[in-house]
């Protein structure tokens, strides 16, 4: 009889191992967001975005980033046809660090106020924190008063391109125009000078007739730089001769040389660097 109720007891033991074995089983689905979980007979994004490895944001304080985070969500978004509630859900999974703990706070303050949790609140409650608007308007107001000045070309128009991000205007203009008037008006004044007069509305094709000048002008500097005096080889004088009838050699020809064929062929693209070079 005892044994028969070891045996039972035994029995009774492992049902309530299996039990808690298939609550445990049952609660590792649950952790998955809701949006997945009521949708697992016709979603399958939650793995695909996974897959895709989208970035995580930790709350580094960079517009630039904060933005470019928003965009690539919204990229794998709109390949997984991922639902409004789904969104906003794996959005909130890629947060960590501090930018966990900024949510954890905006959340409450959202549902205090009675603001329904949307994609586009989500983004407006992020935009506050990490891209307020006094950041956006000083850097629309740096890129409105950007200059060339010293940098290179190609420094100037890659620095264009990032503040260009932040300007109210573009973001809802896609006008080329515009932008070839504000970098042609931006560009130092060698440059200027030989691009204004061309009068070029294209903004691809006037970065590229930049490119070409910017070009000649380095390799106009490197032969006007060869040619200096300063760089003149002293004469060769032959034991007690003289210097008459002697050309002085220069090193002209051996900076030529040092230039390339492809140089050489740019300074005949139709640009006068000599009247750049003054």
């Amino acid at each position: 009889m005892q044994i028969m109720r070891e045996m039972a007891d035994a029995m009774k033991r492992q049902a309530d191992a299996a039990d808690r074995m298939l609550q445990h089983i049952q609660g590792d689905r649950d952790d998955r967001p809701q949006g997945h979980r009521a949708r697992d007979g016709d979603y399958h994004g939650w793995a695909e975005f996974h897959k895709a490895k989208p970035p995580t944001f930790r709350g580094e304080f960079n517009p630039t980033l904060a933005e470019e985070w928003i965009q690539e969500l919204e990229k794998l978004f709109k390949v997984l046809r991922c639902s409004n509630e789904q969104k906003v859900e794996n959005a909130i999974y890629m947060l960590a660090s501090e930018a966990e703990n900024w949510w954890k706070g905006a959340r409450q303050l959202m549902e205090a106020r009675g603001i329904q949790l949307t994609w586009e609140n989500f983004k407006i409650s992020f935009f506050e924190k990490y891209y307020p608007v006094s950041v956006r308007n000083q850097k629309e107001i740096e890129f409105m008063q950007m200059k060339q000045g010293n940098m290179p070309f190609e420094e100037f128009i890659a620095k264009y391109e990032e503040l260009s991000n932040f300007s109210s205007y573009l973001k809802h203009n896609a006008d080329k125009a515009w932008r070839a008037m504000h970098v042609t008006a931006a560009l130092n004044t060698a440059m200027r000078n030989v691009i204004a007069p061309h009068d070029i509305k294209n903004y691809a094709e006037l970065v590229n007739r930049c490119r070409i000048v910017a070009r000649n002008i380095e390799v106009a500097e490197k032969l006007k730089q060869g040619t200096n005096f300063s760089n003149k080889r002293p004469m060769n004088f032959s034991k007690g001769g003289s210097s008459k009838g002697k050309k002085p050699m220069y090193k002209y020809k051996r900076v030529v040389a040092q230039v390339s064929q492809n140089d050489r062929f740019a300074l005949y693209m139709g640009i006068r660097v000599d009247l750049m070079l003054g």
